[in-house]
């Protein structure tokens, strides 16, 4: 399962990386949001997650914290902390400079850093080396060439929405120890239910998404029909939590491995603004 809350996680913090409202001003000052996440498995809240956004007109800065929550921290306590930098061209374009991702899971620390340049990577350091730990086969510097960190990936997406241009894309994606495409499929508006796990309810853009490996998976599963099993899919319903903010992930549901999991809204605050807009009713654990 800390494969895939991890995964998840990067996916929520990249999702959440939309252009903030205002942002696009002159002045390039940032314009801070931050979104707080709850995580279910099987039913199960095990997950918090909360996304600290710093956008400005070019420029962007997410941060990430994730910790387990009741059964599943007790069962193993595990972290992730995640920041990434970059550049914003020509309002949809990023160009990252710099992904740091340290989670601890049962006392053992991992990291990764990747530093960017011109848009491809340039640097990096892995602790402890993916063929060390988990046999995973090395991820070729030719598969890299282009590829964006996760959240860079998918706040590229969240730009394109905001601009108006849809989610459908297929974009390349490097996190450190895997190399894979992101293919988002736009399904159109639908109406979401008001329920205690979520602050938001009404129409939302429904966006479709398959994760397929490219390249440094585990060596023991690498035929081609073991790798079709190992697609990832879910979706995405992006909304403004309320008028004149922009697109977040309000809701996003992942199927597989080993159950599905649901990703609602819990908390959406502009600090140094009004505070929080609203907050669900569902006990955070």
């Amino acid at each position: 399962m800390r494969h895939a809350v991890l995964a998840l996680s990067l996916l929520v913090c990249a999702l959440a990386g939309s252009p903030a409202a205002g942002g696009e001003s002159g002045s390039g000052k940032a314009d801070r949001v931050d979104l707080a996440y709850t995580i279910y498995f099987g039913g199960l809240h095990v997950v918090d997650l909360s996304v600290d956004l710093d956008l400005a007109a070019t420029t962007y800065d997410v941060k990430t914290q994730v910790r387990t929550v009741g059964l599943l921290h007790w069962l193993t306590e595990w972290q992730l902390d995640a920041t990434t930098e970059g550049a914003i061209i020509e309002g949809t374009r990023l160009l990252p400079a710099r992904h740091r991702v340290r989670t601890e899971f049962r006392g053992r620390p991992r990291t990764v850093a990747i530093d960017f340049s011109g848009g491809d990577v340039a640097d990096i350091r892995i602790v402890p080396l993916p063929r060390d730990e988990d046999r995973r086969e090395e991820v070729p510097r030719a598969a890299m060439r282009g590829a964006l960190d996760p959240t860079s990936a998918l706040l590229a997406v969240t730009r394109r929405l905001a601009a108006g241009e849809g989610c459908t894309a297929r974009i390349p994606v490097f996190d450190g120890r895997r190399r894979f495409d992101i293919v988002a499929v736009e399904h159109g508006p639908e109406e979401l239910p008001a329920t205690d796990y979520s602050l938001f309810s009404g129409s939302a853009l429904r966006c479709d998404f398959t994760i397929e490996p490219i390249a440094g998976y585990d060596v023991r599963n690498a035929d081609a029909e073991e790798r079709r099993r190992q697609l990832s899919h879910g979706r995405a319903w992006f909304a403004a939590a309320e008028p004149g903010l922009p697109p977040v992930p309000v809701r996003i549901e992942i199927g597989g491995d080993p159950v599905s999991a649901l990703v609602h809204l819990r908390d959406l605050q502009r600090p140094g603004g009004a505070g929080a807009i609203r907050r669900a009713d569902v006990d955070s654990d």
